[in-house]
């Protein structure tokens, strides 16, 4: 008997996505900016195509597979040291789902999560002491990497198991800021992830390298940035 989970997840239109970019362009407000910022956003990783593993486990194949790609979620903390140069401090998120097809009457679900700690520059294309509503950007950074898998497996018992790995990498991206306010702005932009192997596989997968596309919101405070 097998049995298997199934997954679906919607895309949002890259139509929809410039829309309201452009929408915010022209709402923007041309104000003077702050030294210090606040981010929240969402928005989706794509790890890759989708990768299966079959194991032997008492003469019985085990297929994982582990999606390409997922929610990922972010909360970044920057800090204008120069007038176009700020230091960053992100802490992300990944959810990506896995699941098992198995040959005898049990089937288990894995959960996969990834989670970046990065450490990094941002580079402002407009310098920040002139008064301007849309401010583009350029970023990298680099950090650890936390992996961990939560496993459920039901059959003729119920186990649990988790597991928590590490790795190294970085990303190189871009963004916009729009300020709607002096204290108040809309971010969307997206980043690379460079990603070492892990050394042992979760839900399938050892590599977690891809783009990642968000949006949220962005709060400032501290000191006017003057020249």
């Amino acid at each position: 008997m097998k049995g298997k989970i199934m997954h679906t997840r919607n895309r949002i239109s890259p139509k929809c996505i410039c829309g309201i970019l452009l929408i915010l362009s022209f709402a923007a407000q041309p104000v003077f900016a702050q030294n210090t910022g606040i981010e929240f956003c969402g928005g989706y990783w794509n790890c890759g195509s989708t990768n299966a593993s079959i194991t032997t486990i008492n003469m019985y194949n085990v297929k994982t597979e582990v999606s390409g790609g997922g929610f990922a979620g972010s909360l970044t903390f920057s800090r204008w040291l120069e007038n176009d140069m700020a230091f960053i401090l992100s802490f992300g998120g990944l959810l990506a789902e896995a699941s098992s097809t198995t040959e005898i009457f049990s089937v288990s679900e894995h959960v996969v999560s990834i989670f970046p700690i990065v450490l990094g520059i941002r580079y402002s294309l407009i310098p920040m002491s002139h008064i301007s509503g849309v401010r583009p950007y350029i970023a990298a950074g680099v950090g650890p990497y936390f992996g961990m898998e939560a496993r459920n497996e039901v059959g003729f018992t119920i186990e649990q198991e988790a597991k928590y790995l590490a790795t190294f990498g970085g990303n190189i991206g871009f963004g916009v800021d729009f300020l709607l306010w002096r204290h108040f702005g809309i971010v969307a932009g997206g980043c690379y992830h460079f990603i070492s192997d892990y050394n042992e596989p979760l839900g399938g997968k050892t590599n977690f390298s891809g783009a990642e596309f968000k949006i949220g919101f962005a709060i400032f405070f501290g000191k006017r940035i003057l020249d």
